[in-house]
């Protein structure tokens, strides 16, 4: 069952920020079984947030029947995703994952979402890995992350550093496995990702 609490706290933003060099198009519209790509990300969130929004300068998303919402700075990666969404937002907690992460699903993710009221932000930790791109954002860090980019810092593994983070430690929890925080960045992933789902 859904925690209530998740559902009124928590709007949700999918980073879908645009060509990818390595894919070569637009890989959250990429059909994966002829569904596209985001659309496996939005199903799982959808339990959870009542809101959900898509960052994008692409048009086309619109098709999807979400608002979205535009990079407040262009070219400059997921970094300025976060910050738009940070802008945008009406929660104090907001959910961001990327549009490339077709794995993930919606027990996992109330996991997250339950274990990081607390803190600015909380970022999943999968074999030693700290994953930015799938975890949660506090508003108030608004300002000084924005700062932060206005430095030119764009890394999101430094920036989140440097606010309150919990390091949210997931290899031994049964709800997550190596394929929950997997990206889709090339023709071979996508063929890999097109078998798992088939």
């Amino acid at each position: 069952m859904i925690v209530p609490v998740v559902q009124n706290l928590m709007n949700a933003y999918v980073l879908a920020g645009g060509k990818s060099s390595r894919m070569g198009v637009d890989k959250g519209l990429i059909l994966l079984n002829d569904k596209p790509m985001i659309q496996y990300v939005i199903e799982q969130l959808k339990p959870l947030c009542k809101n959900i929004f898509i960052v994008t300068n692409n048009s086309e998303y619109k098709k999807l029947g979400f608002e979205c919402i535009e990079d407040e700075i262009k070219n400059i990666g997921p970094a300025c995703g976060i910050f738009s969404a940070l802008n945008h937002t009406n929660t104090p907690h907001n959910f961001i994952v990327s549009c490339d992460m077709p794995f993930i699903r919606t027990k996992g993710i109330e996991y997250i979402m339950m274990h990081s009221l607390d803190h600015e932000i909380t970022i999943p930790v999968f074999k030693n890995h700290l994953q930015p791109m799938c975890g949660v954002y506090n508003k108030n860090i608004l300002d000084k992350w924005q700062s932060l980019i206005l430095k030119d810092e764009r890394k999101l593994q430094s920036m989140v550093k440097l606010f309150l983070l919990k390091q949210l430690e997931l290899d031994y929890n049964i709800l997550f496995d190596a394929n929950f925080f997997k990206n889709i960045n090339t023709p071979e992933e996508l063929k890999d990702a097109k078998n798992y789902f088939s």
